[in-house]
């Protein structure tokens, strides 16, 4: 099982990443969004055919996301959505 690299951006009420492995993008990778503050979790995100994701519209604050593909592991982090 091979690891996955995102690049993320946010700002503005506004997510996006690009999911890459070894400089190919992962198309089809599952993104899940959880803010435990205001308890929204947003499921059911899919990397496009460029392993490219944008998500608007979220409210201030910390975002916790996973991002995982068959044959890959999971990728976890936060991003501060201002």
């Amino acid at each position: 099982m091979s690891s996955m690299r995102t690049v993320r951006l946010a700002a503005f009420s506004e997510f996006s990443l690009v999911v890459v492995h070894l400089d190919q993008t992962v198309v089809g990778a599952a993104i899940r969004l959880n803010n435990a503050k205001i308890q929204q979790d947003i499921t059911g995100i899919k990397a496009d055919e460029d392993g490219f994701v944008r998500v608007e519209g979220l409210q201030e604050g910390e975002w916790a996301y996973q991002v995982s593909a068959p044959g890959h592991g999971t990728k976890t982090g936060v991003v501060k959505i201002i």
